[in-house]
């Protein structure tokens, strides 16, 4: 949960400080979202078409909100 909540806050204070750039923020914000979105789908699909399960996903999701808390 706050890592979804953490991304609305940066939109925020970007937005805050970016007034005058408004749609510049919003359509690069908009890209991020989209190409992250793109990258976790074909990552899945690699899974999947290689042979692995949903659970196989789980494990990759698990590993990768351990990287996460790891980062921080």
């Amino acid at each position: 949960m706050p890592s979804v909540d953490a991304s609305s806050f940066i939109y925020k204070i970007l937005v805050d400080r970016m007034e005058d750039s408004f749609p510049a923020v919003t359509a690069k914000r908009e890209f991020i979202l989209n190409a992250s979105r793109s990258v976790a789908l074909f990552a899945g699909l690699i899974v999947l078409a290689s042979g692995g399960d949903v659970y196989a996903l789980y494990v990759v999701v698990g590993g990768v909100i351990l990287l996460e808390a790891l980062a921080r």
